[in-house]
Order: C-alpha cells, then sequence, then structure tokens
C-alpha cells in the first residue's frame, strides 16, 4: 500500500480502482502517515478512480479530491462540474 501511495503522489497513476471502502480509508490513512496527503490529492485529481462492488458510494472522498473523474458500476463516468452527468 506504501508504494502504492507513493507512485499515485508521484503521479505514477492514471487510473485508481478501489475494490472496498476501507481501501479508500486506508489509502488516505497511510498518505496521512507518509506525510504525502497534499500530493496524493493531486494524483487522485489527475487520475480517474474507479470503484466496484456494493459499496460504491463510499468512493464519494475520492470524489471530493478527483478533477478527472470517477467510475462506478451505477453510475458510469462523472466528471467535476458536469454535475454528476452520466
Amino acid at each position: 500500500m506504501r508504494e502504492a501511495i507513493r507512485s499515485l503522489a508521484l503521479g505514477k497513476f492514471d487510473v485508481v480502482l478501489f475494490t472496498s471502502s476501507v481501501r479508500v480509508y486506508h489509502a488516505f490513512r497511510f498518505a496521512d502517515e507518509m506525510g504525502e496527503h497534499p500530493e496524493v490529492t493531486v494524483g487522485f485529481r489527475r487520475a480517474v478512480v474507479g470503484s466496484i462492488g456494493g459499496d460504491v458510494e463510499n468512493v464519494a472522498r475520492v470524489r471530493n479530491h478527483s478533477g478527472s473523474g470517477t467510475l462506478a458500476p451505477e453510475d458510469g463516468i462523472s466528471r467535476e462540474g458536469d454535475g454528476g452527468a452520466k
């Protein structure tokens, strides 16, 4: 996880996929512990953030950080500023 957080902070990911809400929590917890929160926030803004599974709504915390858009099974792609259009 720490390696993934560092890579995200360095802008190495175009897409970030979460398989559960606990992974979202851990991503931010590790970013905070590593002192990488600002850089990870920028990494999320660069990447498209996706979620699979039943708790897709829990990716909302990432959506607040993602400027490139999010992708989830129920809603297609939602881009910042489009009012959640599908």
